[in-house]
């Protein structure tokens, strides 16, 4: 346990998993972790179960694709920076990733937690393996065709809120920009209620100005 610590990576990673390693790591009171190449964790072929509750970190976690990594966000937690070849991620209790580039994690667990896609004026994609719980999606959108995408290639189940930051040009047509694309949703769920059952597209309604357009909520389009 790292408790209220301060773990420094002078020329690599604040912390790196070995080969073959097995490490179960928890994160809690208000540990600081600074990675010398803004990796907070690198993981080479072993595996890494990491727990970061209540603490703020900024920075990368980095996996191999013979690793198996799994990272929970846990009472207030907020991890900023981008996930690569992580497997499962549990966003929980008030906690925030808050993504900074384009990333792809197997499956993500959300409950009463938030997924933000960057800050306004920056774009990025998240592709999911699965999509489960219930929190909040924070994208941004703006009318240039420039937006926040996210693709969830299996199944999709749960209640999700979307929350859409809009910017831009009011247009002067009705403009669709779709926003999320979902390969399969379970029969009865109620994510289908929010995402869009398969074959189908949903609207939500973006307000800039005067005008209000429509975000295509698709699980049948792929973007143009």
């Amino acid at each position: 346990m790292l408790d209220n610590a301060e773990i420094n990576g002078l020329n690599g990673p604040a912390i790196q998993a070995s080969p073959a390693s097995v490490s179960d790591l928890m994160i809690t009171g208000g540990t600081r972790l600074n990675g010398g190449n803004a990796t907070l964790l690198q993981a080479s072929d072993s595996t890494v179960t990491m727990t970061v509750d209540g603490s703020s970190l900024s920075g990368n976690i980095d996996a191999t694709e013979a690793s198996t990594v799994s990272v929970t966000l846990q009472n207030q937690a907020v991890l900023t920076g981008q996930l690569k070849n992580v497997d499962a991620l549990v966003v929980d209790s008030g906690a925030e990733w808050s993504m900074t580039g384009n990333d792809a994690v197997g499956s993500l667990s959300v409950n009463n937690g938030r997924i933000r896609f960057g800050d306004a004026g920056s774009f990025h994609e998240l592709w999911l393996g699965t999509l489960s719980g219930g929190g909040t999606l924070l994208m941004n959108a703006e009318f240039t065709c420039q937006h926040d995408y996210l693709t969830v290639a299996g199944e999709a189940t749960g209640s999700h809120g979307l929350l859409i930051t809009s910017r831009g040009v009011d247009p002067a047509a009705d403009t669709e920009i779709p926003v999320v694309h979902i390969g399969l949703a379970a029969a009865g769920d109620r994510t289908r209620s929010l995402l869009g059952k398969v074959g189908t597209t949903l609207g939500v309604d973006l307000h800039v100005g005067n005008g209000t357009h429509r975000a295509a909520l698709c699980s049948s389009c792929l973007r143009s």
